[in-house]
């Protein structure tokens, strides 16, 4: 089959790409730059900005795909141009999309792709907004992926905690500064590895029982936050600190960062009955992985911390020996 995978050399578009052409698919890449040393042998790549439609009608004129998965949308307008450079060209449209758009205050787990949507973050409305454009589009068969936290090569470690996907946290951690958890890291989380995402897109491709319909697609496993992170330290071979925060406090300081503070744990029967694709890959394994490949490519950059952050650790050590104490004193 003849691919277009749009945002090709990023985390999940790189992963898609390698997958799909060790499947055996001509695969065409396109994205910004001028990245090819992130893409297979034999892989076709295109300089372009998905949003330049001439350069997507001049992609689809000389490669003719039979499929696009597009890994970059991410507002109304980006599913417009989908939609008006792909209808009646491809057989087959993927988007990827995000498990933020589902609504933070809905908790029934695990969730599934019927859950209410739009968790009120630009993010989330944005992706939202491009998914309704593509499943009414006409002329158009259109599939749609929600994954969670995606790991892999060349992807950077973090989620749940205020620091975020963190180029230093490696460094952090095996320097014994504390990471400073959303609520304790009890929330849980059920990560994406590129590997198994580029398989479930090749479950998808171009399969008629998938057109129309969305999809959750995340790891085989899921585990709390506070997992993830120690995952890292018994990797590294030391312990870890942790601090804490509370997710309300972070939220009202950070409205953005909301779909943290929830668990984010899916239902896979849908895409498993329509395809039979299940996830390999469970999330220690992922977070092992992605250790080694950061300290195998030498990206676990120095932590170098600013003043306001060790105020933070500061200020959250105080906080903790004083609550301690005052529990101990209640008898």
């Amino acid at each position: 089959m003849r691919v277009v995978v749009l945002g090709a050399t990023g985390l999940l578009g790189s992963g898609i790409t390698r997958v799909l052409a060790s499947r055996g698919h001509a695969v065409h890449a396109v994205a910004r730059g001028n990245r090819q040393v992130l893409l297979p042998e034999g892989v076709q790549f295109t300089p372009a900005d998905r949003r330049d439609r001439a350069a997507m009608e001049h992609v689809v004129k000389s490669f003719r795909p039979d499929a696009v998965v597009d890994c970059v949308a991410y507002t109304r307008e980006d599913g417009i141009i989908d939609r008006d450079v792909f209808a009646g060209k491809v057989a087959h449209l993927i988007m990827v999309s995000t498990d933020f758009v589902y609504k933070p205050s809905f908790q029934v787990l695990p969730i599934t792709e019927e859950a209410p949507v739009r968790a009120g973050t630009a993010y989330s409305e944005g992706k939202v907004d491009c998914e309704e454009v593509l499943l009414h589009a006409p002329d158009l068969q259109v599939t749609v992926i929600r994954p969670p936290h995606i790991m892999g090569p060349g992807g950077k470690l973090g989620s749940g905690s205020i620091q975020g996907r963190d180029p230093s946290l490696v460094d952090r951690v095996r320097k014994g500064v504390p990471v400073v958890l959303i609520d304790e890291g009890v929330h849980l989380l059920q990560p994406l590895h590129v590997d198994d995402a580029g398989n479930a897109v090749n479950a998808i491709l171009c399969k008629t029982a998938c057109f129309g319909k969305v999809y959750n697609v995340c790891g085989a496993t899921a585990g709390l936050t506070r997992r993830y992170y120690e995952v890292i330290a018994e990797t590294l071979g030391v312990p870890l600190k942790t601090l804490s925060i509370a997710g309300d406090t972070w939220v009202a300081v950070r409205p953005d960062q909301v779909s943290f503070v929830r668990h984010r744990v899916y239902s896979l029967e849908r895409i498993r009955n329509d395809t039979g694709w299940f996830p390999a890959i469970a999330m220690e394994t992922s977070v092992r992985r992605t250790v080694a490949d950061i300290l195998a490519r030498g990206e676990d950059a120095p932590y170098v911390p600013s003043q306001a952050e060790e105020r933070l650790l500061a200020a959250l050590s105080r906080h903790s020996t004083e609550i301690r104490e005052i529990l101990a004193s209640l008898g």
